[in-house]
């Protein structure tokens, strides 16, 4: 057992003395070639990497901190990846990528603070849920940037508010025992359109401050020249959950040209198929297509002064006031749209 141990230790002893020596053979080939690193990502990557250490590393860190940007969008920094540098595989490195790899080599430089906070805050910005950092060799550089710089525990609370042009729209506050909960704020804004400032204020301030910022709008519903094109849609007037109804669809349309109709349902109303079989027998529908809250028609030519009329059944899963889509007929290259409709569907 002791000669067992003894040559796992002369192992270790071999593996450490020929990586130090890599190391020295890998800074010493920096040093020579240090007025050819010009671009940050490079000078970034060899300081992270240990190939770089002591006055060589200086004068690389002064090259990364001339290489981050500032967008004009939110005040957010990157560091720039010049056309044409890519990582050793060739791909080109995200911009969390390269922060992170900037963060590391920044790491206890006391001109680099301020860099270093946001260079953080841009790799935690650059985070998926789908599908994380990137790939692995991305994952592994922000997630050692991460540990090294969110090390301290956040504060029990962080109260977070939202603004627009300072005007306070809602706040609330994150709590540090549920790590793994988002925080969600919303509130009217009357006069969103334009530019505006939008702020997030954190309290106490906390340091990789990750959000996402969405504006919903409504505009009124601006009727539109017929063009010759009329869609009538006559919904079931009292429908209910898993009671089959009728709905007839009535248009009119220029002769003699094939066309299309789309009627959106609401949402859990699902068609019929045999009343839509029964259609294509009839030859009212040269054929039709379903999907999740919608029937596409493809119809025949019509015939002269005859509008074109169609009923089929339609099964409502779900109760309550549910809205459809705007339904559309298109004929001889024209197109109308109908306004949408809301379904009270009683259980």
């Amino acid at each position: 057992m002791a000669s067992v141990i003894a040559a796992a230790a002369s192992k270790s002893v071999r593996d450490k003395s020929r990586a130090e020596a890599s190391r020295i053979r890998a800074s010493a080939a920096v040093e020579r070639n240090l007025g050819r690193i010009e671009d940050p990502y490079t000078a970034a990557l060899l300081i992270a990497s240990g190939a770089a250490s002591g006055s060589v590393a200086d004068q690389l860190r002064k090259k990364i901190r001339e290489g981050v940007v500032v967008s004009d969008i939110d005040g957010s920094r990157s560091l720039t990846i010049p056309a044409g540098v890519t990582r050793a595989d060739g791909l080109i490195p995200s911009a969390a990528e390269a922060a992170a790899v900037a963060v590391l080599a920044l790491q206890g430089d006391d001109e680099s603070k301020a860099w270093v906070a946001d260079l953080s805050s841009t790799v935690l910005a650059g985070y998926n849920p789908g599908y994380g950092f990137g790939d692995g060799r991305a994952s592994l550089w922000c997630l050692r940037a991460v540990l090294a710089t969110f090390s301290d525990p956040l504060p029990t609370s962080v109260k977070i508010a939202l603004d627009v042009d300072g005007a306070p729209i809602a706040s609330g506050t994150f709590d540090a025992k549920q790590l793994r909960d988002v925080l969600s704020l919303s509130g009217p804004v009357p006069r969103a359109a334009g530019v505006h400032k939008w702020g997030v204020q954190a309290d106490p301030a906390v340091a990789g401050l990750g959000y996402r910022l969405s504006l919903t709008t409504w505009v009124p519903w601006t009727p539109e020249p017929e063009a010759g094109l009329t869609l009538e849609v006559r919904s079931p007037n009292e429908p209910r959950v898993g009671r089959a109804s009728d709905v007839t669809l009535v248009a009119i349309a220029p002769a003699g040209y094939a066309g299309k109709v789309i009627h959106r349902l609401p949402a859990g109303v699902v068609p019929d198929v045999p009343s839509l079989d029964a259609l294509v027998s009839a030859g009212l529908v040269s054929s039709y297509d379903t999907e999740d809250g919608a029937v596409r028609f493809s119809l025949p030519p019509l015939a002269v002064s005859t509008p074109w009329l169609a009923t089929y059944r339609v099964v409502p899963t779900l109760g309550g006031t549910l809205s459809t889509g705007a339904s559309t007929i298109e004929f001889a290259g024209e197109t109308r749209t109908i306004p949408p409709e809301a379904w009270s569907i009683k259980p």
